[in-house]
């Protein structure tokens, strides 16, 4: 999995539509009132949902392999008050103090995991870092979203100071998509000056079926399967121009 090292600096500018308010809102309906609440972010990114959930007065827990992405994230809670606790781990090694309520992963995070047993080692460990009747939510990238949208397709991002060239490569028979980013971080900020980095990154696609199967493998039950935040159930209708699958199982 890539450590996302030069990708951190313009992690936000590329999700500056990121749909957190929504995730928030969710992700608050499912978690219990008080102090004692305690949730776990796995693929924290440069932490914003972290954040926010830290800011609602719940003991947050935030990880990700990329220390740049937690550097950045860090710098945003330096002054704060309440803060999550950031910590530097692979998803498939995690570990947590002690067990929590309610776990999350948004963004596509799962879908850097290389294979079948790599997802089911994962979710096992996700499912033994959960209370009884925890609850784990997550997305996945739809096969629509491999196929229609990244496909062989380039995408240009451009923002001030920054310059992004995203070529993909989805290959349909090994769910394997490739990613090549080259990046243009003007440095310092306002020299006119850019300096360019690049990075190449893998996901994979994982059909739903498949995923179905291997949380059941972990030992979660009542999975439930949507087409939006707003939990309209997946159907084979709506499931052709999603762009992501999103998931909600009980321990």
């Amino acid at each position: 999995m890539s450590a996302y090292s030069a990708l951190a600096a313009c992690y936000d500018i590329m999700n500056g539509d990121a749909a957190y308010e929504q995730y928030l809102s969710l992700l608050l309906s499912y978690l219990p009132k008080g102090n004692n609440t305690t949730v776990l972010d796995v693929g924290c990114g440069t932490g914003d949902l972290a954040i926010m959930l830290a800011n609602c007065g719940f003991k947050t827990f935030a990880l990700d392999l990329s220390l740049d992405m937690l550097t950045v994230a860090a710098k945003k809670v330096e002054k704060a008050k309440k803060k999550p606790f950031f910590i530097q781990q692979d998803m498939r090694e995690m570990k947590v103090p002690s067990p929590v309520n309610l776990i999350y992963s948004i963004y596509d995070s799962m879908n850097y995991l290389n294979n079948n047993a790599e997802l089911v080692h994962t979710f096992t460990r996700i499912y033994d870092s959960l209370q009884e009747k925890g609850k784990f939510v997550f997305d996945l990238n739809s096969r629509h979203r491999y196929e229609d949208v990244y496909k062989d397709n380039t995408f240009i991002m451009e923002d001030v100071g920054v310059f992004l060239s995203w070529e993909n490569n989805y290959n349909p028979k090994t769910h394997y998509c490739d990613f090549y980013l080259h990046i243009f971080l003007e440095t310092p900020s306002g020299s006119g000056q850019y300096r360019r980095s690049f990075e190449t990154q893998r996901q994979r696609y994982f059909p739903l079926q498949t995923v179905k199967k291997c949380l059941k493998q972990a030992g979660f039950q009542n999975i439930g399967v949507y087409a939006d935040l707003e939990l309209t159930p997946l159907t084979k209708e709506n499931e052709l121009f999603c762009d992501k699958y999103y998931f909600i199982a009980d321990k």
